[in-house]
């Protein structure tokens, strides 16, 4: 059975829901998220931000982020936090934020104009 939004997951694999409060992704706020693992790093970005994540943990082992710190929309401190990675942040109209495997360049662009195609 796969996941609704085509994100290639099967249910029962390991997927962590990380929540907190639902303030707007755009929004600034001060982070101060050290140098560690990628799982670490996204769970101090929750508590630090009140969004709710989605992931799978596999994904996540073998990852390390650089860290934020500083006045950043939650948005860059969670691109920051993802640098380096080959994971990305995808927001579903829903509002859920889901961190997936990065798409390449070309490949972005080719979704992008079919989901803006009528039809």
């Amino acid at each position: 059975m796969r996941y609704p939004g085509n994100l290639g997951w099967s249910l029962p694999a390991a997927i962590a829901i990380a929540t907190s409060a639902t303030p707007t992704y755009a929004q600034a706020a001060s982070f101060d998220i050290p140098a560690s693992s990628l799982q670490a790093a996204l769970d101090s970005f929750v508590r630090q931000s009140g969004l709710q994540l989605i992931y799978r943990v596999d994904q996540l082992e073998n990852h390390t982020s650089y860290g934020v710190r500083g006045v950043r929309s939650t948005e860059e401190a969670l691109r920051e936090i993802l640098s380096g990675t080959g994971l990305e942040a995808r927001r579903f109209t829903s509002g859920a934020i889901a961190i997936v495997p990065a798409q390449p360049r070309r490949q972005k662009a080719s979704v992008q104009a079919l989901q803006a195609s009528p039809g």
